[in-house]
């Protein structure tokens, strides 16, 4: 009983432990090839049972470029096609990349991202987040600006809970012989 408890408590505090791992991301500077004009792009991100849904505002923080482009490229441990829920500015359209992993959203009928606007793109996932910037973004208008950001990736909390917890039923199975 006392092994089971231990597994309990043990699990407790690793979900406890990676949920506020990940609590701020912060802004992430978008640059030109000679960092000569850059936008901020701030991505967050909220859980809802087991989805996750998240969004990416992008600031174009320019003195004259409109934007016309935002692609997110994720790493491959993620699979963009299980992506719902895509959805962008009015007026812009959203493709599905599988081929690159990337999401892609594009001015379609919309209007471009004006220096001085944001304009929000979002998804849901049941990938958990990343407690590092893993994915690429990059947006494009006449010049191309890009970096790296935080994105989904399959989550190590489910992984170590898991591990916890077979170590301590082995352990209680061990203790009971």
């Amino acid at each position: 009983m006392k092994g089971a408890l231990f597994c309990a408590v043990a699990l407790m505090l690793v979900l406890v432990a990676s949920a506020g791992a990940y609590a701020d991301w912060g802004m992430t500077p978008l640059y030109n090839a000679d960092h000569s004009q850059s936008v901020e792009l701030t991505p967050s991100y909220s859980l809802s049972g087991s989805t996750y849904t998240y969004m990416y505002s992008l600031k174009n923080t320019t003195s004259s470029k409109t934007i016309q482009e935002f692609i997110l490229t994720l790493p491959g441990a993620v699979s963009v096609s299980g992506f719902a829920n895509i959805a962008g500015p009015t007026g812009w359209s959203a493709l599905v990349r599988p081929t690159f992993n990337q999401l892609d959203w594009f001015k379609d009928t919309g209007s471009s991202l004006l220096p001085g606007q944001t304009f929000t793109f979002s998804f849901t996932s049941s990938y958990g987040p990343s407690s590092t910037a893993v994915a690429g973004a990059a947006c494009q208008d006449a010049i191309g600006l890009s970096g790296q950001t935080f994105s989904p990736i399959p989550e190590p909390a489910s992984l170590i809970a898991m591990m916890t917890g077979l170590v301590g039923l082995v352990g209680l199975k061990m203790r009971r012989k």
